[in-house]
């Protein structure tokens, strides 16, 4: 009772029946679940945001199907690189926490858990008959299996991505690489917040930057000063960006990109595709810009390329620090 049902990517069967948008869905390596059918085709824009998904899951009031079941079958999915799950209550803590250590030993679960407040429990009581859980027992559990708790519907939709698109972190030494001195200062209290360190480059690569401009040779950095002022801004911005990637020092990194008539998608695409053969370490895109018809066109285009975009900059910093918690786990247990 209580919900829409099940959707599989890989072969188009569903059982739900709103059938509208399951024909757009692309097809990739993360699961989303879920205790409310918001979450499906016909209540988001999949098409649009063109999320990789493997399956689709609303569990309802969990009559019979819970999450254990899916956490046990989505850890033996071949399909499956990331699980996202919403979940409002768990039936059984104690196979709850086996089952996620089990999956996250093999692979990356984030768990959206609301009704942290004692009003949003009783909004939860009435939604799914879920009974009032002090939230700090659900945050202890849900650290101690390794899973990584997110905290909003757009963290629960949009950090997966990072791990289906990107490799492992080495660490969490983060470069920040921006058009803006001001977005640069935000990511950077958002990386802190994040468990990430803000990168210390090397001696050669501050040589390096400082030889293409003085302004340049620091982290966060701030690109916009120095592209205004060479006749040739986008191999400027491929050479920094190049160069701090491949610094030993640097484990990630988090761009921040203007899109508009200045900056062409194809060059843009073009960049992104010399540097993904270059460099093999993660990262994450956040494009500005005053149409957003133009950073949606550029961020689906890149995405098809393998890097993860973000509609808001604080969640691309936060994918970062998911990634390298993540990493770091994984290190532990192998």
């Amino acid at each position: 009772p209580n919900t829409v049902g099940v959707f599989n990517a890989a072969n188009g069967f569903t059982t739900i029946p709103y059938p509208f948008g399951y024909d757009k869905v692309r097809r990739g390596g993360i699961a989303y679940c879920s205790q409310t059918g918001v979450v499906l085709a016909q209540c988001q824009p999949l098409e649009d945001r063109a999320y990789p998904i493997s399956k689709m899951c609303d569990v309802g009031n969990k009559c019979d199907v819970n999450e254990v079941d899916l956490l046990n079958y989505l850890a033996d999915d071949p399909e499956t690189e990331v699980v996202a799950m919403h979940l409002e209550d768990v039936k059984d803590g104690r196979s709850f926490m086996d089952a996620a250590r089990r999956l996250v030993a093999r692979k990356p679960l984030l768990i959206f858990k609301p009704a942290r407040s004692e009003a949003g429990a009783r909004a939860s009581a009435s939604h799914t008959g879920s009974l009032a859980v002090n939230d700090r027992i659900y945050d202890t559990a849900i650290r101690q299996t390794g899973a990584i708790r997110v905290n909003t519907w757009q963290e629960y939709w949009d950090i997966p991505k990072v791990f289906a698109y990107q490799p492992l972190s080495t660490g969490n030494r983060v470069a920040i690489i921006s058009h803006s001195g001001g977005a640069g200062v935000v990511a950077t209290d958002v990386a802190v917040e994040s468990g990430l360190a803000i990168a210390r480059y090397s001696d050669a690569t501050l040589d390096k930057l400082a030889k293409l401009s003085p302004r340049l040779a620091r982290n966060p950095i701030d690109l916009g000063p120095p592209l205004s002022l060479t006749d040739d801004p986008m191999s400027l911005q491929e050479e920094v960006i190049s160069t701090v990637l491949n610094d030993v020092n640097v484990d990630c990194a988090t761009i921040v990109l203007y899109a508009g008539v200045m900056a062409p998608i194809e060059y843009i695409l073009e960049m992104f595709t010399r540097l993904e053969r270059r460099v093999s370490k993660p990262m994450t895109v956040w494009f500005y810009g005053t149409r957003l018809s133009l950073i949606e066109d550029i961020s689906r285009q890149l995405e098809g390329l393998g890097v993860p975009t973000y509609t808001d900059q604080e969640t691309a910093v936060k994918a970062l620090g998911a990634l390298a918690r993540y990493s770091e786990f994984k290190r532990g247990i192998e």
